[in-house]
This record gives C-alpha cells, sequence and structure tokens, in this order.
C-alpha cells in the first residue's frame, strides 16, 4: 500500500520536469539564429536610414544656396512608399518569404550604389548642363526603389517571419516586436549622426562610407537571412 502511495505521489513530477527541458533546450540551441535574425534586420535598417539621412546631405552640398532639390527627392521617396505599399504587400504575401527578402536585399543595395556614382558624378559636373538635372531624376528614381525594397523588407521580417520565429522558439511576441523595434530605434537615431559627422568633413568621403558599408554588409545579410529561413522556413 505505501509502496503504491509513493508511486503516486512521484509520477505527476515527471513530465513537468522532462517537458521544461525539452523547452528550455532547443530556445538555447536557437539562440544562434534569433542573432542571425536580429543582425540581418540590424544591417538593413542601417543602411537605409543612413542613405536616406545621407542623400539629403549629398544633395545639400551639390546644390548649395537651395533645398529644393533636397525637398523633391525627400517628398518623392516617400511618395512611392505611400502609393505602392499596399500592392507591395499583397505581392510580398503572394510571395515565398526566403524569395522575397532577398529580393529586397538586392533592390536596396544596388540603387544605392548606383545613387553614390551619381552622387559622385554630380560632384564634378562636367559636360552639357543637362546632365545634371538628369543625374538627379535618375537619383530620385532609384530613391524609389530603395524604399519600396526596405518596406517590403519590413513586411517580410518584422510583420510575418517574426511571428513564425517567435511560435517557433516559444518567445511572447511582443519580446521579439520589442527587440524589433529597439533596433529600429536604434539606426534610426545613430545612422544619421554617423553619416552626418562623416559629410562635415568631407562630401566625397561621406559617399564612399556610404557605398562601402552598403556593399560589406550585402553578404552578411544575405546569407544572415537564408541560415534564418532554414531552422524555420515560412
Amino acid at each position: 500500500m505505501s509502496r503504491g502511495a509513493s508511486t503516486d505521489e512521484t509520477e505527476p513530477f515527471l513530465p513537468p520536469s522532462s517537458s521544461s527541458e525539452s523547452i528550455e533546450t532547443p530556445i538555447r540551441a536557437s539562440k544562434p539564429v534569433l542573432i542571425r535574425l536580429y543582425i540581418s534586420h540590424s544591417l538593413s535598417t542601417w543602411n537605409s536610414r543612413m542613405f536616406e539621412f545621407g542623400a539629403v546631405l549629398f544633395l545639400a552640398s551639390i546644390f548649395p544656396g537651395t533645398l529644393l532639390y533636397a525637398s523633391v527627392y525627400a517628398l518623392v521617396r516617400s511618395l512611392s512608399a505611400v502609393l505602392l505599399s499596399s500592392w507591395l504587400g499583397s505581392v510580398v504575401d503572394r510571395s515565398n518569404r526566403l524569395k522575397a527578402i532577398r529580393q529586397s536585399i538586392i533592390w536596396q543595395r544596388l540603387p544605392v550604389a548606383l545613387s553614390c556614382a551619381c552622387f559622385v558624378a554630380l560632384l564634378t559636373p562636367l559636360g552639357p548642363s543637362y546632365i545634371s538635372p538628369l543625374l538627379f531624376a535618375v537619383v530620385t528614381l532609384l530613391a524609389c526603389f530603395e524604399k519600396l525594397a526596405y518596406t517590403a523588407n519590413t513586411v517580410a521580417v518584422e510583420r510575418d517571419w517574426a511571428i513564425v520565429v517567435s511560435d517557433a522558439l516559444r518567445i511572447p511576441r511582443q519580446d521579439l516586436n520589442a527587440s524589433m523595434r529597439r533596433i529600429d530605434l536604434f539606426c534610426k537615431l545613430l545612422a544619421p549622426v554617423v553619416i552626418s559627422l562623416i559629410d562635415s568633413f568631407s562630401t566625397r568621403v561621406a559617399i564612399w562610407t556610404t557605398l562601402g558599408i552598403n556593399a560589406l554588409c550585402v553578404l552578411v545579410e544575405y546569407f544572415a537571412i537564408a541560415q534564418v529561413s532554414s531552422h524555420y522556413p515560412f
């Protein structure tokens, strides 16, 4: 009788112990994957914020005495996101998430690289007078592509993939969203400060710095998000 009682008393304590170990183990094993998600999101946000603010500074230096060009540039860039973000969201919803994010990375980095080349050309104007307005139009169009690509990346990662990762890792969604939001705020505050400090010394150096960071980050971001997808496909 006592043997049966002792068995009944000890058995209920076994499943919770086993369950807690099974929960903790995958979470510990998946921390590197979560870090890669943060790295990919940080690089995407940092480059976008730095280029967004830096481009206005570059245009102010290229066309001194007027903010018309910088204002038109910023207005058209933002307007493209306002007009096309709904359509872009539906496209992302119908697409494979990894493919959508990889394409968004390419379409973020390529316009930035081409824009930097145009900014360097505008700093040393040569040839006919219509070259500068033409390059400005090209830069503005490229900015629209960059903005839309960043929007697509944000929709795919923050709105969708973050939910999958939080459920898989048993992390409260509000905690993961808070971490992603802190990354956004950190990049939004610090990236403009960094590029403005460099621009205060030399606009040309600031342009090349933007191009260099953009080129160095693309492969890291590209493969980091691929590793996240291999563990938690969506």
